[in-house]
């Protein structure tokens, strides 16, 4: 390929370096200038920056991806469309006229040079338009008609070692690694090919798919910079693209939008990978070379190539008046382009696989178009990677101990391989000065992390020492935020309910799916707020914490905190009061459990209600949940749908006893209307049902609360992390919904078997 009657070479950045190393080792210097395609055709219209973005967002109280897509479009206005799409994109042209970006001394300077366009599928009707007054041509590489084989497996896994056992061999063969590539790795093949090529010790050059947003370290120094403390960072390069953010909004002087901008910058810019100088390569199909050995992975017909789809800015109709290729004409394009690409690749291995862990795929139609010949019975041969082999080795042990399965893998790795056949899993204990200088930043404690411990040391220590734990943004936790968020204003004298519902939503990306949901639930929570309302009418309170933070100071020998939110704490001026938990989901209201230091969420309530900062020695009449979002709706002969929801709605959890007392949490108590069970009979005794506690029951409780909390400190800070899961009366109440079974390897020894408890034996009240 010879670049040297060209000015100005247009490539990605692939091609780019291979082209710039070829030519440093042959000592030559051309006389050319690089761009992407992009680049070029911004530089011969116009681009925008983060002036304009803001200018948008502030004008038009739109999100900042949205002020992306109208500001993106506007390059596409013409007369050619006459509706409210058009007219907007108009407007907001005009709105930043002044800060789009001509580039008036490039467009000067390319005017008569020579414009070499190399390595790009495709270049479409708009890019055409731009550059037609400018002297262009494509080079490419010339069109072959090269065959290749297409090999068929079952999982990803055995797609990725057919093709990894491929690399090692061409390296053996003497192929330089940088030769190498792979081709349409997606986001479903990354993990798995990231782990599986450790252990072939083959190293490939990730691009990162992870935003600078989503670290550790940026965030520290966002908290950083939001409370005026001075930025720094072990990590130089997320704080140089921390500090290269920041600088971009230093026109911005309201220091809340700087911030909202800075986040969002920040979400669309990806951690820099880190690079070797002799590995694999990722890259399109587009860039790979006739020396070069390309590995086209994933070809399926869900991901050999992104389809179009009818759901751009601009329809397929207004893009047919436009002049822009349509959806389908672009599925067209890209899929002609994947097949002449694909038989003009000299060095070229195509795979697909028909399942993930999570998927299921199907062959992608081209094959037939392409008419290879499909292998589905490679094997692989063992010689390329020894630690690969052993892990393959014990995963077929594993099925061999527990289902009898003796495969042909397995008597061919067990000639080579001796199987240790004991394997102890007991915790052997860590050095507690270790474990103290971990938590050099102090130690937090809470309800949930504490029914953890109680539930088996190992899971603690695992999620909250080694904090392997993902946070997960799930519809569950989503509803229950966006519940918890409008019920903690309810209370208030200008309290609007659609207002509170539509603020918490707007900032939040929703699907269709997730909308139609969202508007379902909004009539639910509607009730809730009614129902409650309804509620107050038999209590005697008249005041309201909402969502109030408790902290309770528990300093040892370092800063240890225990951490709580009491959602809603009605009192009276008295300093009665009665704390109210909302449930989105279920949860089990068992006090004999509580011996254990197992389902203590409502007695955590009491233990922190010693401790607000907001008012002093209240007296607690009541602690209770309120299931706020019931799953199942039990049908009741002659009973309305509200009745059974507003029945659902009743308070669960434990009232004072005292006669004199218990009319100011509930005035309908002896046949209650607002608390479950809860009622006397004739006889002036509670019924057998209700769930009172006398005054030293509660105090009682209370001090167990805190004596668990020191036996789980001291245990914590002496390192004792042993796997010991419980059972209540046989059932297990720690592994069935455990997500680290995969790693303590439990045995039936490691249970601790206990009998179930009656509250009232240990509790004890002094007045019986």
């Amino acid at each position: 390929m010879n670049l040297t009657t060209y000015d100005l070479v247009i490539t990605g950045y692939s091609n780019k370096k291979r082209i710039l190393k070829e030519l440093n080792n042959k000592k030559e210097i051309l006389n050319v200038k690089f761009m992407s395609l992009d680049e070029l055709i911004n530089s011969l219209s116009f681009s925008f920056d983060q002036k304009s973005i803001y200018h948008i967002i502030k004008k038009y109280n739109v999100k900042y991806d949205n002020a992306l897509v109208y500001l993106n479009n506007i390059k596409y206005i013409n007369d050619t469309i006459d509706n409210d799409k058009m007219t907007k994109l108009k407007e907001i042209k005009e709105e930043v006229k002044d800060e789009l970006i001509y580039d008036n001394k490039f467009i000067n300077y390319i005017r008569n040079k020579k414009i070499g366009i190399y390595g790009y599928n495709y270049i479409n009707n708009y890019q055409k338009n731009i550059l037609k007054n400018y002297s262009y041509e494509i080079i490419d590489n010339p069109k072959n008609n090269y065959e290749h084989k297409i090999y068929s497996f079952n999982k990803i896994d055995d797609e990725i070692v057919f093709v990894l056992s491929s690399i090692y061999k061409l390296i053996k063969d003497g192929i330089d690694i940088n030769k190498i590539k792979l081709i349409n790795i997606s986001d479903d093949y990354l993990f798995r090919l990231k782990y599986i090529s450790e252990l072939f010790n083959i190293k490939i050059n990730f691009k990162s798919n992870r935003s600078i947003y989503e670290t550790i370290e940026f965030n520290n120094l966002l908290n950083e910079y939001i409370n005026d403390k001075e930025i720094e960072s072990s990590n130089k390069s997320i704080l140089d693209s921390f500090i290269r953010i920041v600088n971009k909004f230093n026109f911005i002087e309201d220091k809340q939008d700087k911030i909202d901008m800075i986040i969002n910058e920040a979400k669309n810019t990806l951690v820099e990978s880190s690079i070797y100088d002799n590995a694999v390569e990722i890259i399109s199909i587009s860039e790979l070379n006739d020396d070069e050995y390309g590995f086209y992975l994933g070809f399926t017909e869900e991901l050999a190539y992104v389809k179009s789809r009818d759901d751009d800015f601009f329809s397929d109709k207004e893009k047919e008046l436009l002049g822009l290729e349509t959806s389908n004409e672009i599925n067209k394009i890209n899929k002609d382009n994947l097949i002449n690409r694909i038989k003009s690749s000299k060095n070229l291995s195509l795979s697909y696989s028909l399942s993930s862990s999570f998927n299921i795929y199907y062959p992608s139609s081209i094959i037939d178009e392409l008419n290879y010949e499909v292998i589905d019975n490679y094997k692989y041969n063992y010689e390329c990677s020894k630690l690969f082999n052993i892990l393959l080795f014990y995963k077929d042990i594993d099925k061999y101990v527990k289902y009898g399965d003796i495969s042909d893998e397995l008597i061919t790795l067990n000639s080579n391989y001796e199987y240790e056949k004991e394997y102890d899993n007991s915790y052997t204990g860590i050095d507690s000065n270790k474990i103290i200088n971990s938590l050099d930043k102090g130690l937090n404690l809470s309800y949930s992390s504490m029914n953890k411990f109680y539930e088996c040391k190992f899971k603690y220590y695992l999620e909250n020492i080694l904090k392997i734990k993902e946070d997960e943004e799930t519809n569950a936790i989503f509803i229950g935020n966006l519940f918890h968020d409008v019920l903690s204003k309810m209370s208030n004298k200008d309290f609007n309910f659609d207002k509170e519902y539509e603020s918490y939503i707007k900032d939040i990306d929703l699907t269709n799916k997730d909308k139609f949901f969202v508007n379902k639930l909004k009539d639910e929570l509607k009730f809730v707020i009614d129902t409650i309302n309804k509620q107050y009418k038999y209590m005697s309170f008249d005041k309201s914490l909402e969502e109030e933070k408790v902290e309770v100071n528990l300093d040892r020998n370092i800063k240890i905190t225990f951490k709580g939110f009491i959602d809603k704490a009605l009192y009276n001026d008295n300093k009665e009061m009665i704390i109210i938990d909302y449930k989105t989901g279920d949860t089990k209201l068992d006090l004999g459990n509580c011996y254990y230091g197992l389902n203590l969420q409502l007695p955590v309530y009491l233990y922190l209600s010693d401790n607000l900062d907001s008012i002093k020695n209240v007296e607690v009449l009541g602690f209770y949940i309120q299931r706020i979002l019931n799953s199942t709706i039990t049908a009741k002969k002659d009973c309305k749908l509200d009745d059974i929801k507003s029945d659902n709605l009743k308070l669960q959890g434990y009232t004072i006893s005292d006669m004199d007392k218990i009319s100011t949490v509930d005035s309908s108590y002896t046949k209650s209307k607002i608390i479950a069970s809860l009622g006397v009979k004739q006889d002036g005794d509670f019924y057998t049902a209700s769930k009172v506690l006398s005054r030293d029951e509660m105090d009682n409780l209370k001090t167990l609360v805190k004596t668990k909390i020191d036996e789980m400190i001291d245990d914590i800070l002496s390192s004792s992390f042993e796997i010991n899961p419980k059972k209540i009366d046989g059932k297990d109440v720690s592994c069935t919904y455990c997500k680290y079974k995969d790693i303590c390897y439990k045995k039936e020894k490691d249970y601790k078997y206990l009998d179930k408890k009656d509250y009232k034996e240990f509790l004890g009240d002094k007045n019986e």
